[in-house]
């Protein structure tokens, strides 16, 4: 036996990009892909999911892509690199890497969160209370004007919809979604790299090492005949298992939203009872259908505010029933740190 070759194929590989995990990542999604399923571990999941963000990559997407054209090493790093309008700084390549192969974070990322932890507080000691308590908090002013104006262009052109015609506002099925695929564009890629943003997270976390996720972006017209909201409803976006660990999800407005607009909804202080709540349940009941019938409580706030909420929080949109579509994108920011394994429920 050549122990040579043997001990190559443990070396870890890489791609022109130079990126340890995104090997180890392609390989196992190949493998799936031919029928050779390969399941993923708590650990394995957290690492893909810190690759998908520091490479500005929307999970749904790429999997997606992976799975319809099985593309070679070299075609998916292509196919990575022009949702990145064609490069990725060496210091972000670093940073995957430190990350996903447990190193010390490099000293440029240490600057910027020892940045972050010296800004002033975005979060009263209010708004830590109310979080507390409810389980949400409305961030104001995330971006500005100017640039949720630009996001709005942006999905808007994306949608190939006027917004001063209401008859371009819905879609040919009645029954989409309201979650637009739509990922990569250098204004989302601005609005991911707000400080205001970035601190808020880093109070609720704790530290302010974290990473953004790429997520979609958010369309919901008024309701009229031959339009109705269509969901999704009140939901959980986590297993409901028990203890739900800690985390955090988010969206922002770029419109004023009223309470009527479709506004996100979610039932407040219902993560502190969850528990107990599912306790109480009669026998064989589906926790995520009786959910539905809670009420819920919607959320107005003003172009540019970010509404951050506790995973364990049931949450939704909302039928719209004012004369201008909600218009939203989806974001989060979390550290390198894998939740418990736990069984869907």
């Amino acid at each position: 036996m050549d122990h040579s070759a043997a001990a190559q194929t443990n070396v870890p590989q890489t791609g022109a990009l130079g990126i340890t995990h995104l090997d180890r990542f392609y390989k196992r999604t190949m493998a799936n892909r031919s029928g050779r399923q390969q399941k993923t571990n708590a650990k394995e999941w957290m690492l893909d999911t810190v690759l998908f963000a520091g490479l500005n990559l929307a999970i749904e997407e790429t999997v997606q892509m992976l799975f319809k054209n099985g593309p070679s090493l070299a075609e998916f790093e292509k196919w990575i690199l022009d949702r990145n309008d064609g490069h990725i700084a060496p210091e972000r390549i670093a940073r995957i890497n430190a990350a996903t192969e447990g190193h010390e974070v490099p000293e440029a990322q240490k600057k910027v969160i020892a940045a972050i932890e010296k800004m002033p507080s975005v979060l009263s000691a209010d708004d830590l209370a109310f979080w507390e308590e409810n389980g949400y908090v409305i961030v104001p002013g995330v971006i500005s004007k100017e640039e949720s104006k630009a996001a709005e262009t942006v999905l808007w052109q994306n949608l190939r919809m006027d917004a001063n015609d209401p008859n371009t506002w819905y879609p040919a099925s009645e029954h989409q979604s309201i979650m637009v695929q739509f990922f990569h564009h250098p204004v989302l890629r601005r609005i991911h790299q707000s400080l205001r943003m970035h601190k808020a997270f880093a109070q609720l976390w704790g530290t302010a090492d974290l990473w953004v996720n790429t997520d979609r972006m958010g369309f919901n017209p008024p309701e009229r005949p031959g339009w109705s909201y269509a969901g999704p409803k009140l939901h959980w976006d986590t297993s409901l298992t028990q203890p739900i660990p800690f985390g955090i999800q988010g969206i922002l407005y770029l419109t004023d939203t009223a309470e009527n607009q479709g506004a996100f909804c979610c039932v407040p202080g219902f993560h502190k009872r969850v528990g107990e709540w599912l306790k109480n349940l009669p026998p064989r009941t589906n926790p995520r259908e009786t959910i539905l019938n809670t009420p819920a409580k919607p959320i107005a706030a003003q172009t540019g505010d970010l509404i951050l909420w506790h995973q364990a929080l049931p949450h939704a949109a909302s039928p719209n029933r004012a004369a201008r579509p909600r218009m939203v994108h989806y974001v989060t920011m979390f550290p390198c740190q894998p939740e418990p394994e736990r069984e869907w429920l």
